[in-house]
């Protein structure tokens, strides 16, 4: 199992270097939201996933080992007034119309008390979803913020097409786990598939 970030990075060129080196294997990679992949990796629906571990306490029986971290920023689009200024306040962001990922986990929950510890109202999203995608094509085509993982944008971002904004505070670094589970058959099929994210390229 794996988020569409890590699918279109790490998960994906570990799978090719493992077919290419082990021909004889066989996958099937899913992707879909982190909630569904951990409850489908806890009821033994999937061998392990890689995805954003942004709350941890849910699944307490899954063995988690880290791959790396994911960047989450403030991401514009480049026409937007903010993507002009070297430097972005807070109280410019809390009068800006968002976008909010509904499964943001901690990342969400800084992303508020950035506001909070300024004094500031947390802004009140107009646009809630739990696509990536979606928020990533609404801010080409609006004058919305978003925070996103920036690995999802790479692309976007040195075409010119979203900007990050240097605002105070707000860069979060989430922790990339592969997530197996804790012993059982699950755990032994999966230790050679396991090594593979750890030699591809870092995600974030």
């Amino acid at each position: 199992g794996a988020s569409p970030t890590a699918a279109a990075g790490v998960v994906g060129e570990a799978v090719l270097s493992l077919v290419e080196r082990h021909p004889a294997m066989r996958f099937a990679v899913l992707t879909g939201l982190r909630a569904a992949l951990l409850a489908d990796l806890a009821a033994g629906r999937l061998d392990l996933c890689v995805c954003l571990d942004t709350e941890d306490g849910r699944f307490p029986g899954l063995r988690r080992e880290a791959l790396g971290q994911q960047t989450y920023a403030v991401v514009a689009n480049a026409n937007h007034p903010l993507a002009r200024k070297r430097t972005t306040p807070l109280r410019d962001l809390a009068r800006c119309e968002w976008i909010l990922g509904t499964n943001l986990g901690e990342v969400e929950m800084a992303w508020k008390g950035v506001f909070a510890a300024a004094g500031l109202p947390v802004p009140a999203p107009s646009l809630a979803t739990s696509s990536l995608e979606f928020c990533r094509n609404a801010l080409r085509s609006s004058l919305r913020l978003a925070v996103l993982p920036l690995a999802l944008v790479e692309d976007e971002l040195e075409r010119g097409e979203l900007k990050v904004l240097p605002a105070p505070g707000c860069r979060w670094n989430v922790r990339w786990p592969f997530i197996a589970a804790a012993g059982g058959k699950s755990t032994a099929r999966c230790s050679r598939p396991c090594d593979a994210p750890r030699n591809a390229r870092p995600a974030g």
